[in-house]
């Protein structure tokens, strides 16, 4: 019983200290390119009306900016409640054309539009391993290639 509890505390552990992690990377990648670090909200021009991710139950790690000239936000976010749902990390850039397009990076992104944003994650899959969130440093790899 106390092997299973002493468990049970270390993955809580973990889980907290990757997440803690992941807040001081996303902070920091948005101080290196002059972006804000919005945290746990989102501006209200950004809607997600007719998307998957209408069902939104929470966000974190937001960063708003510019890449060339088009208003990027990037964050974390699950969908859904319970055990049907899934995390996964959005990104929505005020344009009307096909945003990270040709970026060498072997990820299937859904494609969505909700008003005047266009709105790219991974889809929800089934699979023994969900995609998830993607890693930092891809985040701004991802970044890179936004072109106007």
């Amino acid at each position: 019983m106390y092997v299973w509890f002493a468990l049970v505390a270390m993955l809580f552990v973990v889980s907290a200290w990757r997440a803690r992690q992941r807040k001081i990377a996303m902070q920091s990648l948005a101080a290196r390119r002059g972006f804000t670090y919005l945290g746990k909200s989102l501006p209200r021009s950004l809607t997600f009306s007719s998307t998957a991710l209408l069902r939104m139950t929470s966000v974190w790690n937001a960063i708003e900016g510019d890449c060339h000239g088009i208003r990027v936000i990037v964050f974390d976010c699950r969908v859904g409640e319970g055990k049907v749902s899934w995390r996964r990390t959005v990104f929505a850039a005020q344009t009307g054309k096909d945003f990270l397009e040709g970026t060498g990076l072997a990820r299937e992104f859904a494609v969505e539009e909700s008003g005047n944003w266009a709105i790219r994650y991974e889809p929800r899959s089934l699979s023994l391993l969900p995609p998830g969130l993607i890693p930092v440093p891809e985040v701004e790899s991802l970044l890179d290639s936004i072109r106007p």
